[in-house]
């Protein structure tokens, strides 16, 4: 058969989306999405109904009766269609809704990587973590066309260290009219200030700087739950130079009060998204360099190792926010454009992944 530009294609995200999670895989996912759809495919994004309760019992029934993936939203020229057993009936919903192709976005979404080779369609795999799914190696070689994409060089090299194959570079494209303000202010942004992301160490070096006033946003709620996350919490609302808030929907408020962000983040990142946010609006970085975050950092801020003293975070913050802050802040312009690429470079990717994988050929 051809398939052509009209072709179906199934995303699948390893949890939940909007409107119930919006974390940096959604976004990334919801921006392959809308450019897709903008191309002419049909576009379904696959993800995880998120309920309790009687709720959960009321989606169950309607599941069994409706059949799988019964609950629908309609995004910007897209849909998302939601399960409560996500991903685990997604090839059913592949099958039934005639996709001609599948994207399984990958962070610890092995079930998904199973769903896609049940599905036997041209498959793309999106790698947004540091770990590729242990499973992945057999599924390329059990699917007769594959494309592998990651979110930087970092999460590319992963994907061709555990698959022995090629990985396309297709970083996000952040639109800067969604993020970029006319000026900035004297604050030190803190986002999902979670163990993770190095909580504990803002908590120290907030403490170290009472001069300084601290904006703490963003975190998962879950993540909260825990023992060492509630901790931190508690630390946060004791200090007087610290304001606390929840899940921020549009970033511009927040860089409006910022002159420096500040991530001391753990746990590899496969890109730093929030990094290059910032980036955007000529705010620079203070930051570990795990994973790819020194990359995407860059020359617009310092990159410290994790295991420095609070006072050389608070000194790092000092230079690159408030002393040497114009310096900072047009390297920070610069890295942007380094790191999201502009959109020409997403387009000309994304077009050439799709022709490749779902053009017109012969099959």
């Amino acid at each position: 058969m051809t398939l052509k530009r009209e072709s179906r294609i199934a995303g699948i995200v390893p949890r939940s989306y909007f409107p119930y999670l919006t974390g940096g895989l959604e976004f990334t996912a919801n921006i392959l999405a809308e450019e897709l759809s903008s191309q002419g495919y049909g576009y379904f994004v696959l993800a995880k109904r998120e309920q309790r309760g009687l709720a959960s019992l009321v989606t169950r029934v309607a599941a069994k009766v409706r059949g799988p993936y019964a609950s629908k939203k309609k995004l910007n020229g897209y849909q998302a269609v939601y399960d409560q057993w996500h991903p685990s009936r997604a090839d059913r919903f592949i099958a039934d809704a005639n996709c001609d192709a599948v994207v399984c976005h990958l962070s610890f979404n092995e079930e998904g990587v199973e769903v896609a080779t049940r599905a036997q369609k041209p498959t793309m795999f999106y790698l947004h973590s540091k770990r590729v799914e242990p499973n992945l190696r057999d599924a390329v070689r059990q699917l007769d066309r594959v494309k592998l994409a990651g979110v930087s060089e970092f999460s590319c090299k992963a994907l061709e260290d555990a698959t022995g194959r090629a990985a396309t570079l297709l970083t996000p494209w952040l639109n800067p009219r969604k993020y970029f303000v006319h000026s900035t202010g004297q604050s030190i942004l803190v986002v999902n200030p979670d163990l993770k992301k190095g909580g504990d160490i803002v908590c120290e070096v907030a403490a170290l700087m009472p001069e300084r006033q601290f904006v703490v946003a963003g975190g998962w709620q879950l993540q909260a739950q825990t023992s060492e996350n509630r901790i931190i919490e508690e630390r946060l609302a004791q200090l007087e130079n610290v304001t606390r808030l929840g899940v921020v929907g549009d970033m511009r408020g927040l860089f409006e009060n910022a002159a420096v962000l500040f991530f001391p983040c753990r746990q590899p990142e496969a890109f730093g998204r929030i990094v290059a946010e910032a980036h955007i609006c000529g705010i620079p970085t203070v930051g570990t360099g795990v994973g790819a975050l020194g990359t995407t950092i860059g020359s617009g801020g310092k990159v410290l190792p994790l295991q420095s003293s609070s006072k050389d975070w608070a000194d790092a913050l000092e230079i690159v926010g408030f002393r040497e802050r114009t310096l900072y802040q047009e390297a920070a312009f610069k890295m942007a454009d380094t790191n999201t690429r502009g959109y020409a470079y997403y387009l000309r990717t994304v077009d050439e992944i799709f022709q490749d994988l779902v053009g017109e050929h012969q099959m």
